[in-house]
């Protein structure tokens, strides 16, 4: 007995631990392995109107139907209750109109049906969609007016609706969007003002008005101290540019250009130190250069300024501008030579000083200037010299001077060199540059053969 209690004490503490251990490894599998997925299938009112926008859009998605599972409907997403939250179709090949049963689908929250070929107006319906936070449909071939009632989307925050057909003027009620943060409008045929509602738009970050036929521009912009971004390019916009700029101070992209502002620019562009970008190009600007743009700008890195009535000389101060990369000063009044301190500009890839009025030559030290690609001038006013490196071709009655490389079409090359050559034309490779900052008219590759 007492060898038998003497025995069993020792042992049973061990097996209650061992059996402690199994126990807990087995909870352990049995969290690790994964529980069967549980179905949530779309409310089955949403899901009919899936199959109603397939049938409109001549396609047939996985999971659109009366039953379906949200978990493997194609681009879908759903909260818990089956609700349809997000629609993402852009590139989907979808043509025809947007159906007015979409509009009834209210538990969206982002809405995207961009780069398609859908058609006809935005339908009214569309006020109902109360939750978007982001709605896109921009690059299709939408019409007629954006409807008024989107005013009612208090809860956007996103709203693109670029490169479509869309008419008429910005209705005032879009000022209702408090929560906007961008608003893209850019390549439609919109008309009229900028609304003045605008001004409530206090979270808007990125404007693009762009590609219109808008014809002024909002007077108070202060309450828009949050943009980053403003472009109302290739527009009709005439008068001159709001003292109230200067309350712009985030900006880092301004884009005026291809308008028909006047004189004077405002001295508020001293507060606009934050820029990287500035587009004036193409307007009826007669005056001359503002010191501000070469001693306020330092982070400046594009600046296009050409085809306006600038008079005076090309100002020494630009070389304070140690991060331009492009200046486009071609088109306009400046008068007199190139200054030499010009190649302290040691970041330039891009000058166009394509000038009637300037005159000398193109100083031999800009050869130095191992990051300038494209140097653009006015060949008989100024010749290119003995400007280095930079070889020079004709081209529509200006001189490219530049080193031979990476751009596109044919062209000769007229640079004198010794001995007998012939001037030969021979293809250049095609340009890789896309986009808006691409100079696609600018023509160089080696071409002589010595006889």
């Amino acid at each position: 007995m007492g060898y038998r209690r003497g025995l069993s004490s020792p042992l049973l503490p061990s097996l209650r631990l061992l059996l402690l251990l199994a126990a807990a490894w087995l909870v352990l599998l049995l969290l690790l392995v994964p529980s069967p997925a549980v179905a949530t299938p779309i409310n089955s009112a949403q899901a009919a109107v899936l199959v109603e926008c397939a049938a409109a859009w001549g396609r047939t998605f996985s999971g659109w139907n009366v039953g379906g599972d949200c978990a493997n409907a194609q681009f879908i997403s759903c909260d818990g209750t089956g609700l349809i939250t997000a629609m993402s179709l852009d590139a989907k090949q979808l043509v025809g109109s947007i159906p007015t049963a979409l509009g009834t689908l209210t538990s969206l929250t982002t809405l995207n049906l961009s780069s398609n070929s859908l058609e006809n107006p935005i339908p009214d319906s569309f006020s109902n969609l109360v939750s978007l936070a982001s709605l896109n449909l921009s690059r299709n071939e939408l019409s007629g007016a954006i409807p008024p009632t989107i005013g009612a989307l208090t809860s956007l925050q996103q709203l693109l609706l670029s490169q479509n057909k869309l008419t008429g003027n910005i209705p005032t009620e879009m000022g209702k969007l408090l929560r906007l943060q961008s608003l893209y409008l850019d390549y439609n045929q919109l008309s009229g003002v900028i609304p003045s509602t605008f001004g409530q738009l206090k979270q808007l970050t990125w404007l693009s008005l762009a590609y219109n036929s808008l014809t002024a521009i909002l007077d108070d912009l202060t309450p828009l101290g949050n943009l980053v971004g403003l472009d109302v390019s290739h527009n009709i916009i005439t008068g001159t540019i709001p003292s109230a700029i200067s309350a712009l101070t985030r900006l880092t992209a301004l884009m005026l250009d291809y308008n028909q502002l006047d004189s004077p620019i405002p001295q508020g562009f001293s507060a606009l130190t934050a820029l990287k970008l500035i587009d004036l190009k193409s307007n009826n600007f007669a005056e001359a250069l503002p010191p501000v743009f070469f001693t306020k700008m330092k982070s400046v890195q594009y600046m296009s300024l050409g085809e306006n009535d600038f008079t005076g000389s090309i100002p020494t101060s630009m070389t304070s501008l140690t991060s331009l990369t492009h200046l486009d000063l071609g088109s306009t009044k400046l008068a007199g030579p190139i200054p030499t301190v010009i190649t302290k500009m040691g970041h330039l890839s891009y000058l166009d000083v394509a000038i009637d009025t300037l005159y000398g030559s193109i100083p031999a030290t800009m050869g130095s200037m191992l990051n300038l690609q494209f140097l653009l001038v006015n060949p008989s006013a100024t010749p290119c010299g003995t400007a280095g490196r930079c070889e020079v071709v004709q081209y529509s009655g200006t001189a490219f001077c530049r080193d031979c490389s990476n751009f596109c079409d044919t062209c000769i090359k007229v640079k004198p060199a010794p001995g007998k050559c012939k001037k030969q034309r021979r293809p250049c490779p095609k340009n890789p540059c896309r986009g808006r900052l691409c100079i696609p008219y600018v023509f160089s590759c080696k071409g002589y053969k010595c006889l």
